[in-house]
């Protein structure tokens, strides 16, 4: 929906089109900045009157700084508009706009984020204390929680921004010189989980306990506010940690499938089995199971990297080689499989979410691959291709 709306805007706009994206960026942020100071105060109850004002406050220096961010930027802004002009665009010419294009974004945020967070964060508690009053304590309180809402908000505003630009993106790449040697651009994914996650569960805990009145008349507003931002600050990294440790077994499975998957359960079984059963096979037969997969991941083949993934993830599913969670082994599997071998480089797609939508069908196929029958994994094979479909659709960058 997205994708179809952004390039309808921009047949339309044409090289005024990124100024646009600037103004969406805008709203999206002041949005973020309004909402998270309701919910904050939601902690302290003041009157109505001047949580409005904190808030108009908040808006009111929020679209002033990403308005700055947006005009540091628009040296490139007007390059790339100017590119758009042109009726036959020289190689040079196209290549230097590809270049724009694909940074844009990410240049805009690395250099502007902090000053953005600092203007309008800062300012924003400063009045909320003052008309809260809600004492150094509630400043503390509120700075921190502040920060946190400001942080996501940067990262959807850089996805947001990124996915916007695509059609540009698309009609420089359709200009550019066959010889062109493609690079990848824009921040790496285990570094935006690694923002994105901590901030999502910590925004989301600000919310959850200002609407249900977490913890009231336990302690003062403020030290309630502080308690639920640093606990769900910590889940928020432990669950980063542990996403970003998965996406890096990528390269160790292509060298090492033994030593990766005993990580994967490793990582799964950590709050729930003793350290000497984490990662090991529950019996000679299954370490001899895993052997086998191992070797069969490390030879050539001329397979598809979808039908790799499937009986991977049906191998492990089914002989449950060890101790516990091998559901969970199985499915990070498959998905290590189709990054490490181009299918998902990005790991955008959720196949978990493909066989939980075909929960029975999983089911009665994965039985049936266990029978060892070649109906059953013929069966399995012909599952395989509609759950990975469906784990596409479910992606957050669906067209």
């Amino acid at each position: 929906m997205l994708d179809r709306l952004s390039r309808r805007a921009y047949a339309a706009l044409g090289s005024r089109y990124p100024v646009a994206v600037v103004g969406v960026g805008v709203v999206e942020t002041v949005f973020v900045a309004v909402v998270s100071v309701l919910v904050l105060g939601l902690f302290f109850r003041p009157d109505l009157g001047s949580v409005l004002a904190v808030a108009g406050l908040a808006a009111l220096l929020t679209a002033s700084s990403v308005t700055l961010a947006a005009w540091r930027a628009r040296g490139d802004r007007c390059r790339l508009g100017d590119w758009m002009r042109l009726s036959r665009p020289t190689p040079r010419e196209t290549v230097e706009a590809w270049e724009i294009a694909t940074t844009l974004t990410l240049e805009q945020y690395r250099r502007s984020s902090p000053v953005v967070m600092v203007v309008s964060i800062v300012p924003t508690a400063v009045a909320a204390a003052l008309l809260w009053d809600i004492g150094w304590t509630g400043l503390l309180a509120v700075t921190l929680a502040g920060v946190i809402p400001g942080l996501y908000a940067t990262v959807l505003s850089y996805s947001l921004g990124e996915r916007l630009l695509r059609p540009v993106v698309e009609h420089v790449a359709s200009e550019l010189p066959d010889d062109f040697s493609f690079e990848a651009r824009g921040l790496p994914l285990r570094k935006r989980l690694m923002l994105a996650v901590p901030a999502y569960t910590t925004t989301s805990a600000v919310l959850v306990g200002g609407l249900v009145g977490l913890g009231v008349g336990e302690g003062s507003p403020s030290s309630r506010l502080l308690l639920t931002v640093v606990l769900s600050l910590g889940i928020g990294l432990f669950m980063s940690l542990e996403l970003t440790e998965l996406l890096s077994l990528v390269p160790v499975l292509g060298r090492a499938p033994l030593q990766a998957l005993a990580r994967i359960h490793a990582v799964a079984s950590a709050s729930s089995l003793p350290e000497e059963r984490r990662g090991r096979p529950r019996d000679a037969a299954s370490a001899e199971r895993l052997r086998s997969l191992s070797e069969a991941l490390l030879a050539e083949t001329a397979a598809p990297a979808l039908m790799v993934a499937a009986l991977v993830h049906a191998d492990l599913a089914t002989a449950a080689p060890f101790p516990s969670h091998n559901g969970i082994v199985a499915r990070a599997a498959e998905r290590l499989v189709l990054v490490a071998r181009g299918v998902d480089p990005a790991s955008l797609t959720v196949p978990e979410a493909g066989h939980l939508a075909h929960r029975e069908a999983y089911e009665s196929n994965l039985r049936g691959y266990a029978s060892g029958e070649d109906s059953g994994i013929h069966s399995w094979l012909l599952y395989a291709p509609e759950a990975f479909a469906s784990g596409a659709d479910a992606s957050p960058l669906r067209s």
